[in-house]
C-alpha cells in the first residue's frame, strides 16, 4: 500500500467508538485514527493508536475535520480518509477491497453495501443501502433495499452519483479542493454533500464494492436519511440540476424495468424478493421501501414494535415526502413521469400511466381520501402543522370541501359590489391568464375588476389585456405611459373604482372560488366593518397548495393582515391609498396607515384559505431575498408609523435581516417598580445588570420572599447605588407561598405606574430586555405583558393560548429559539397577542393602576391565575401581549406545581370563552406537540 490511511471515526457513544476503533486497527494497522467524541465522554481507555479529540457542546465533527485537512494534507498529501460511523461495524469483506474501488476508471469514492441483522433465527442479513438511485422526479432511492445479503443482485459492482458519508473512502486532497465538509447543513445534507459536489464538478462517481459489508441495527436509517433529501426536493429546494435520473437505467442492467404504483412512487415492484410470510415485519418494511404508499406505510407500521412506530410516526411527520399529497400534485406529478418516461424510453412506465391515468377520478375519489383517513386515524397528521406539512394536504382533501360558508344569513340585494384593484406589468401570460380565470371563475358575480397597466415592455402583453377586456364587460384597465411601479399603478387602478368595497389581488396569484362570496357576505351581515381580511397559502407552478396562515383576529401588535384584504374604497382614499415611497413592503405601510384610522370594531376576519400566494423564481412569496428591497421598505414603513402615533423607538433586525421588531424607548414621565419574587437568596449578576436598560425611570425595587428566612442578597443593594442611584430597594416581609396573594400586595405597596414581577432565579439571555415589558404594558388597552420563558434552550412560555376544550395552552413549548422564524410565519419573533404566560416562573408586567382596580391575580387560579386575569381585563376592552425582548432562562425546578391546582375550577369559570377566543382560529386546535392542528 503506497497511500496511508487517515481514518475519521466519529460517534455518539465512546464505548461503540472505541471498539470501532480497534477493529479498524486491526484492519489496517499503519493508518492514522481520529476519533471525534462527545465531550461527555470519560476518556479513560485511550489506545495508543487512536487520537482522540473532544466536541464542543453543539459543534458538528466536520467543522473540527476541516480544521485538520490544512495540516494532515501538508504531511500526507496522498493520503487517503476513511470516514467511518461508529454505529457501523465491518460485517465482512476486507477495506483493502475499498481501495481497488477507488483506484478503477473515474471513481471519486468508493463504499460498501450496508446492511442490517434480519428478524428472528430464520432471516439472514437484509440490505440496507446497495446504492442510492435517482428515479424521475430526482428523488433519491436505496437500491434494492430490504433484499436478502444473499441475494445475487447485492454481488454486482456498481456506479453511483451519490452517496452518504458515513462510510466512505475518498482522497484526502479532494476533500481539501472542494473546501471540506458543509457546516451549515442539516445532517441528512451534509452527509451528502462530499460525493454530490465531486460529482458535479469533475463528473466522477461512487463505486460501490459488493464485497465489503458493514452493519448496522438501525432499521430507519435510510428513510431518516433520505427523507430530508426527498422532502427537500419535493419542496422545490433543491437546484435541479445535482443529479440526472438513473433508477430506470440501474433496474434495466438488472434486467427489470422501472415501474409506478397506484401513488405514482416509482420502483421495480416486487419482483426482486417474494416471501410465503407476508405478514412478518421484515417483509412488511421490504414492500414498504419497493413502493412507500400509504396501504405498504400502515402495515410497516402496525407490525413495528411500539419504540420503532414512534421513531417512524416521527420521520413520517417531519418529511412530507413519506405521506400523501393533495390531489393537485398528483395530476402534476403524472405529467411530469409521463414526459420523463417518453424521453427515457421506459415502455412500461408509459404503459403504467396510462392505466393510471384511466383511473385518475377513482384514485381522487376512493383511493386518496381513504388513504389519508387511515393515516389520520394512526396519528400521522396528529402534531402541529408546522411540523407535519403534509397535515395541510389531508386537509385540503378531507375537511375543506365539507366546510360552510362563513356567513349564512341571506341579505339578498344587500350584497356589495366589489371592485378587485390588479396592477398589472409584464406578467407571465400563463400565471395572468389563471389569476384572471380564478376571478371569472368566483361564484359571486356582482365584481369589477380594475386594471393599471404599468407601461409594460413585454411583447404580447398589450394584446392578452385587450382579449381579457374583450371578454368580459366586467373588466376595465388604464393603460400608464410611464413605468411608476407597484404603489402608483395599483392607485392608477383606483381611479377606475365606482363601487363601495376594493380588494387587492396581484397578477400572478388566485382567488378561492368563493373568495368573493365570503367576503361580500361577511360584509352585508356586519355593517360595521370597514376592513375584512381572510387567511391564505402559497401555490406553487404544481397546483400544490402549501404553508397555509390561518390567523386570528387582527392582532394589532404586528399590524399585517396579508391576503385576501377587502376595505371600504373611501377608506383607502382617505389615507392616501398606496405610498411608492414604500413600494416592496407597500401593503404593509398602507396597513399601517389604515389602523391608525379606524377601531377593532371596523375590521373582521374571515377564517377561510380565499387567496392563494403563487410561488416562482422571483416572487417574495418564494423567498424574501429575491426582492431585497421589500426589507429596507418595511423599515421606512415601521419608521414613520411610529413616528405619526407619537411612539419613541428604534427598529432592530431579528434573525439575521428577515424581520424587524421594535425597540420602545422610555417615555421619562412614566415610573417603574420591579418586584423580585424570591424562593431562595439567589440571584443572578446579569438579572441586577438587566436593570440598568430601565435607566431613570426605575423607581424602586422590591424583594418579595416566597420562603421563610430569604433576604435579599448584599449584592443587589451595592449593585443598585452604584448603577441605578435613583432606584430604592425595600425588603418586604414573608406573606406565605402564594405568588398570586404577594404580587398583589406589592402591587398596593407600590408608587409607581408600572410594575414588572420577576421571579429572582431567572437569567437573562443574551437578547433579554426585561424593560421592555413595561414600555409596552404603559400601552393604552394592555392588561398584561409577559416575558418568554426558556429551559435550557427550549422554549417553555411564549405565552398561553386558547384550545377548543376550553383550557390554555403553552404554545410552541419544546421548540428551539431558531424555530421561531418558521412558527406562524414568523410572527413570534414580535410582541403578539396571547392570554399571557402559564405558571408560577413570572416576568410580567402590568399597570398598576388597572390591576389593582381589576383585583389582581386570584389565588383560587392557581397557575392560571395570569390568564384568569388577562379574561377578567379583556371586559374593559384590553388585551395581553407576550413579547420575545423579555428572555430569560430559567430551572427546571421552577416549574414543579407543588399547590397541585387542578385546571377544573379555571375551565369552570373561563371554559366557554376560551373555546371560543378569537386567537384561536376556528379551524384550528392544540396539537399534541403544543402547535396548532387542523381539526
Amino acid at each position: 500500500m503506497d497511500e496511508p490511511f487517515i481514518v475519521f471515526l466519529h460517534g455518539s457513544s465512546w464505548n461503540k467508538t472505541l471498539s470501532c476503533a480497534r477493529n479498524l486497527f486491526r484492519a489496517i494497522p499503519d493508518a492514522h485514527i481520529f476519533a471525534f467524541i462527545p465531550e461527555h465522554a470519560c476518556l479513560d481507555k485511550i489506545e495508543s493508536f487512536l487520537c482522540p479529540i473532544q466536541l464542543p457542546k453543539g459543534v458538528s465533527w466536520r467543522v473540527l475535520a476541516n480544521a485538520l485537512f490544512p495540516q494532515l494534507a501538508k504531511d500526507y498529501p496522498d493520503a487517503l480518509l476513511l470516514l467511518w460511523d461508529s454505529s457501523f461495524t465491518l460485517h465482512a469483506g476486507s477495506i483493502m477491497d475499498l481501495r481497488k474501488s477507488l483506484f478503477t476508471g473515474h471513481i471519486a469514492a468508493a463504499a460498501p453495501v450496508w446492511v442490517r441483522p434480519g428478524i428472528g433465527k430464520v432471516e439472514t442479513c437484509r440490505v440496507l443501502n446497495l446504492g442510492l438511485a435517482v428515479d424521475s422526479q430526482l428523488f433519491l432511492h436505496s437500491l434494492h433495499e430490504g433484499i436478502r445479503e444473499t441475494h445475487y443482485l447485492t454481488k454486482r459492482p456498481r456506479l453511483f452519483q451519490i452517496a452518504f458519508d458515513h462510510v466512505l473512502l475518498v482522497r484526502l486532497a479532494d476533500c481539501l479542493r472542494i473546501g471540506g465538509f458543509p457546516e451549515n447543513l442539516d445532517e441528512e445534507l451534509a452527509s451528502l454533500h462530499l460525493t454530490l459536489t465531486l460529482h458535479r464538478q469533475d463528473k466522477t462517481f461512487v463505486a460501490v464494492s459488493p464485497t465489503v459489508r458493514v452493519l448496522t441495527e438501525y432499521p430507519f436509517f435510510s428513510l431518516a436519511l433520505l427523507g430530508l433529501w426527498n422532502s427537500q426536493q419535493q419542496r422545490g429546494r433543491l437546484p435541479p440540476n445535482l443529479l440526472v435520473p438513473d433508477y430506470h437505467s440501474l433496474l434495466a442492467a438488472d434486467g427489470m424495468s422501472l415501474r409506478i404504483d397506484s401513488w405514482l412512487n416509482e420502483g421495480p415492484g416486487d419482483e426482486v424478493e417474494t416471501s410465503d410470510t407476508l405478514n412478518n415485519w421484515e417483509n412488511a418494511w421490504l414492500r414498504y421501501r419497493l413502493f412507500p404508499n400509504p396501504e405498504r406505510l400502515i402495515s410497516f407500521f402496525t407490525h413495528a414494535e411500539e419504540a420503532e412506530q414512534k421513531r417512524l410516526l416521527s420521520l413520517c411527520q417531519a418529511y412530507p415526502y413519506y405521506l400523501p399529497k393533495a390531489h393537485t400534485w398528483y395530476l402534476s406529478l403524472a405529467s411530469r413521469i409521463l414526459h420523463f418516461a417518453k424521453n427515457a424510453s421506459c415502455p412500461q412506465l408509459e404503459e403504467d400511466l396510462a392505466a393510471w391515468e384511466d383511473k385518475s377520478t377513482t384514485f381522487c375519489k376512493r383511493i386518496l381520501p381513504s388513504g389519508m383517513n387511515a393515516l389520520r386515524s394512526l396519528g400521522f397528521y396528529s402534531a402541529g402543522f408546522d411540523f407535519v406539512a403534509s397535515a395541510y394536504d389531508a386537509w385540503q382533501e378531507l375537511v375543506e370541501p365539507t366546510l360552510p360558508s362563513v356567513e349564512s344569513l341571506d341579505v339578498g340585494p344587500s350584497f356589495p359590489p366589489i371592485s378587485v384593484l390588479m396592477p398589472v406589468y409584464n406578467p407571465d401570460p400563463d400565471y395572468f391568464r389563471e389569476a384572471i380565470e380564478s376571478l371569472c371563475a368566483q361564484t359571486y358575480g356582482n365584481w369589477r375588476l380594475c386594471m393599471a397597466d404599468d407601461a409594460s415592455s413585454a411583447e404580447g402583453t398589450r394584446d392578452l389585456l385587450d382579449a381579457f377586456l374583450a371578454l368580459d364587460n366586467r373588466i376595465s384597465c388604464t393603460f400608464r405611459t410611464q413605468n411608476g411601479h407597484i404603489s402608483r399603478a395599483t392607485n392608477s387602478a383606483l381611479e377606475l373604482v365606482k363601487t363601495p368595497y376594493c380588494s387587492f389581488m396581484d397578477q400572478d396569484d388566485l382567488l378561492a372560488p368563493t373568495a368573493l362570496e365570503e367576503t361580500a357576505k361577511t360584509l352585508a351581515a356586519h355593517p360595521a366593518f370597514r376592513y375584512v381580511f381572510s387567511d391564505d397559502d402559497h401555490i406553487d407552478n404544481t397546483g400544490l397548495r402549501r404553508t397555509p396562515y390561518f390567523k386570528g383576529n387582527c392582532d394589532w401588535q404586528i399590524h399585517g393582515t396579508g391576503h385576501l384584504s377587502t376595505l371600504e374604497t373611501q377608506l383607502i382614499r382617505e389615507v392616501g391609498g398606496l405610498r411608492p415611497e414604500c413600494d416592496g413592503a407597500q401593503d404593509y405601510d398602507f396597513c399601517l396607515r389604515v389602523l391608525e384610522h379606524i377601531s377593532p370594531a371596523n375590521i373582521g376576519h374571515i377564517p377561510r384559505i380565499l387567496y392563494h400566494w403563487r410561488i416562482h423564481p422571483g416572487s417574495t412569496a418564494g423567498s424574501i431575498g429575491a426582492k431585497p428591497y421589500v426589507i429596507a421598505a418595511r423599515k421606512r414603513a415601521i419608521e414613520e408609523s411610529l413616528v405619526r402615533r407619537g411612539v419613541s423607538g428604534e427598529i432592530c433586525d431579528v434573525f439575521g435581516k428577515r424581520f424587524q421588531s421594535v425597540l420602545l424607548h422610555p417615555n421619562p414621565a412614566h415610573r417603574v417598580s420591579v418586584i423580585f419574587l424570591a424562593t431562595s437568596a439567589k440571584m443572578s449578576s446579569s438579572l441586577m445588570k438587566s436593570l440598568t436598560f430601565f435607566g431613570s425611570t426605575l423607581n424602586e425595587v422590591f424583594w418579595q420572599p416566597l420562603a421563610e428566612d430569604v433576604k435579599a442578597p448584599h449584592m443587589l443593594s451595592a449593585f443598585l447605588q452604584g448603577h441605578c442611584p435613583n432606584a430604592s430597594l425595600q425588603s418586604l416581609s414573608f406573606m406565605g407561598y402564594s405568588w398570586q396573594k404577594v404580587c398583589t400586595k406589592a402591587a398596593e405597596r407600590a408608587t409607581s405606574e408600572t410594575l414588572l414581577f420577576l421571579s429572582a432565579s431567572l437569567i437573562p439571555k443574551t437578547f433579554c430586555r426585561p424593560e421592555q415589558l413595561a414600555f409596552l404594558a404603559q400601552q393604552e388597552n394592555v392588561s398584561l405583558v409577559s416575558g418568554t420563558v426558556y429551559q435550557k434552550d427550549l422554549i417553555w412560555d411564549l405565552g398561553a393560548f386558547p384550545d377548543i376544550v376550553g383550557r390554555p395552552f403553552p404554545l410552541a413549548r419544546g421548540l428551539a429559539l431558531s424555530d421561531l422564524p418558521h412558527v406562524l410565519t414568523g410572527t413570534m419573533l414580535f410582541s403578539h397577542r396571547s392570554l399571557g404566560g402559564i405558571g408560577k416562573v413570572i416576568c410580567t408586567a402590568v399597570a398598576r393602576s388597572s390591576f389593582l382596580a381589576i383585583g389582581g391575580f386570584s389565588e383560587e387560579m392557581g397557575n392560571f391565575a395570569q390568564i384568569d386575569y388577562v379574561l377578567r381585563a379583556e371586559h374593559a376592552g384590553s388585551i395581553a401581549l407576550t413579547t420575545p425582548w423579555g428572555a430569560w432562562e430559567t430551572d427546571i425546578n421552577d416549574f414543579e406545581d407543588k399547590e397541585k391546582i387542578s385546571p377544573q375550577k379555571f375551565c369552570a369559570v373561563w371554559g366557554k370563552k376560551i373555546a371560543t377566543h378569537p386567537l384561536r382560529h376556528p379551524l384550528l386546535h392544540a396539537a399534541e406537540d403544543n402547535g396548532w392542528a387542523l381539526l
